[in-house]
């Protein structure tokens, strides 16, 4: 059986069990009629760029324009094109490419630049306070 966007042999898990190929094999047929995972993942990366208003290309321009890297943290991804599309949610406007964890961190708390400073000011209190060695560090007081 081959895929039915790019023509690619699907083998099933009954052919290759046992083997090296086990874990990284394309299944078939599949509830999605017969298409290889390389087909559904780039379909699934087109579908992702398009409920963002951009195209792939402009996503690989900013992966670029990063080094590949979180535009918060400055990490490379831990998978290769496993940044996530970080938008605003008033406006729906991109605003570049995050690492999973800056992505739900800047999520939690709230989208805002405001509270964003207070976390900031929060740490470096922290940090002060420990660097010259004051404080109650047990109760981060």
């Amino acid at each position: 059986m081959n895929c039915r966007m790019c023509g690619r042999p699907i083998r099933s898990r009954a052919q290759v069990f046992g083997t090296r190929e086990w874990q990284n094999l394309d299944t078939g047929p599949s509830q999605d009629a017969q298409t290889c995972n390389h087909c559904k993942a780039a379909a699934s990366f087109e579908a992702l760029c398009k409920r963002y208003g951009i195209t792939a290309a402009y996503y690989w321009e900013m992966f670029d324009r990063q080094d590949g890297r979180c535009a918060i943290c400055r990490k490379p991804p831990e998978k290769p094109s496993r940044l996530r599309i970080d938008h605003c949610h008033a406006t729906g406007h991109v605003r570049g490419l995050l690492c999973s964890g800056c992505n739900v961190a800047i999520g939690i708390l709230g989208d805002t630049a405001r509270t964003m400073k207070w976390a900031i000011e929060y740490l470096e209190r922290f940090e002060q306070r420990h660097a010259r060695g004051s404080g109650d560090q047990k109760a981060g007081l």
